[in-house]
């Protein structure tokens, strides 16, 4: 098996595309900030959220069932006819519900901003399919730059229509063209076949495996989302706006690594899945790796926070500050979360994911509610910081049943993250009194605390030894061949 398709090199690509996009797309981001109002973010919270929902209906579970089954070629065309004909009715049913948005949210302008925000739905079911072949192949090196392309070109193009006073068209059009320029690619390197004619035992055999994991997809999409909506009604776009803004930022990093992690940790886990042992160890391996990626980075983020919003992005951001920082503390917790509901459906269990999402859906957005009512957006930050973890350990006890896993090994994999943290953490907090907000106190912390993360990082240990297991070459890493132990036609 060649180098391309080793776990090895699916980290690596995946990762350095992922880290590249986010270093050309930070600055951009950080122009339409300061271009545009808070309102307009807010605007796209609502329609985003609702879109996202509708994503997960669309694709029905084809696109993870298109890795999880080794499907001939003859069946992939009803695979593209289903998803591609499941993109242009959710794209209808936003059109005609946008009317509807506007009135409830009381914001006219989702009138207009609704309906061509549906057309991502379009682009997004001509992806599905052709990029799940691409994971299954794990070449993830091609994925990376056709959505670093696809991301930067359209940021490109917003920041120019921002600088014009289009106002919130251009956050429109930087979605939609970058989700128009991610499918054009993928279909060129993936062109297959739409069907006349289904193939209705294909169909059945996607539904039995996929129906518990899109149920828990749109399940986890409406408890992802719900802050969003919430938000919208009872606070408006404005606030909204801050929140959004705050959100994108303490998760702009796990995004990038959780896009990356989501995609190969899941072929990755199924490959693994007859060798318990050595699909404990990657888990718990990766694990680590997010936590001493992520906990120091909220730290700092959440630090840093006020000097980041003024230095960056101007005194009219200064609202985010407060939920930026209780965010950068859930996601932290997040962060090492979200691997486990991929080891779990890689296992073929997709309804303890569905059980699981079913509790977040029911207690969650109830938890927003009450939580906007009574602290605004603080509230919601707290509701993240808490309530999610004690969702999150149910799942977790479940992932170490299912696995055979030792609870107390899965705490141990988090003592280091946890260690350089509380040290990054003594290195920074001295700048809060030496100086005030603004640029001096944000570089001297940044470097003190980024200094202290290298020192550390040297001076344990095993450590590098211990995460390069993560991305070891060995062919074995990718056996067995993904997809031959998927469940037959009968199971």
């Amino acid at each position: 098996m060649g180098a391309m398709t080793s776990v090895r090199a699916a980290y690596l690509w995946g990762g350095a595309g992922n880290i590249i996009k986010a270093l050309l797309t930070f600055g951009l981001s950080v122009l339409l900030a300061r271009l545009l109002d808070p309102s307009h973010y807010g605007l796209i919270g609502v329609v985003l959220a609702f879109v996202s929902i509708l994503m997960v209906i669309q694709d029905a579970g084809f696109g993870q069932a298109v890795v999880y089954f080794d499907e001939s070629e003859e069946n992939l065309p009803t695979y593209y006819t289903v998803t591609a004909l499941g993109g242009v009715a959710m794209a209808l049913l936003t059109w005609a519900a946008a009317p509807a948005l506007a009135w409830f949210y009381g914001m006219p302008e989702l009138r207009k901003v609704a309906p061509v925000l549906g057309l991502c739905l379009v682009f997004a079911s001509l992806t599905s399919i052709p990029q799940g072949l691409l994971m299954k192949e794990l070449r993830f090196k091609v994925l990376s730059v056709v959505e670093t392309t696809a991301g930067v070109t359209a940021g490109v193009i917003a920041v120019a229509l921002a600088f014009r006073g289009a106002g919130v068209w251009s956050l429109v059009l930087n979605l939609v063209l970058s989700a128009a320029i991610h499918a054009a690619a993928v279909r060129r390197l993936k062109p297959g076949r739409f069907a006349w004619r289904l193939r209705p035992e294909v169909i059945r055999r996607v539904v039995r495996y996929g129906l518990p994991l899109t149920g828990s997809r749109l399940l986890w999409q409406i408890y992802l989302n719900s802050d969003a909506l919430i938000i919208g009604k009872m606070l408006g776009s404005a606030p909204l706006g801050f929140y959004s803004y705050a959100l994108r930022m303490a998760r702009f990093l796990s995004e990038r690594v959780f896009g990356i992690v989501s995609r190969v940790s899941f072929p990755s886990f199924a490959s693994m899945r007859e060798d318990r042992e050595r699909l404990v160890r990657h888990w718990f391996l990766l694990t680590e790796l997010l936590g001493l990626i992520h906990f120091p980075a909220m730290l700092a983020l959440a630090m840093n926070a006020e000097d980041f919003v003024l230095v960056l992005l101007g005194e009219k951001w200064l609202p985010a500050v407060l939920p930026l920082r209780l965010l950068c503390a859930a996601e932290a917790v997040r962060s090492v979360q979200v691997v486990i509901p991929q080891l779990v459906a890689a296992l073929g269990q997709t309804r303890t994911v569905l059980h699981y999402n079913v509790l977040n859906a029911v207690v969650l957005p109830a938890a927003f509610a009450a939580g906007c009512h009574l602290g605004g957006l603080a509230g919601v930050g707290l509701v993240w910081m808490t309530a999610y973890p004690l969702l999150a350990l149910r799942l977790l006890r479940q992932a170490a049943e299912l696995t055979g896993a030792p609870l107390k090994g899965y705490w141990r994999c988090l003592r280091a993250p946890v260690l350089v943290t509380a040290a990054c953490l003594a290195a920074m907090l001295p700048f809060e009194w030496l100086f005030g907000a603004g640029w001096t106190r944000l570089v001297a912390r940044s470097a003190a605390g980024g200094a202290c993360y290298l020192i550390c990082l040297a001076a344990m240990p095993g450590l590098g030894r211990r995460l390069l297991e993560i991305v070891k070459g060995r062919r074995q890493a990718a056996a067995p061949e993904l997809g031959t132990r998927g469940p037959s036609a009968d199971a």
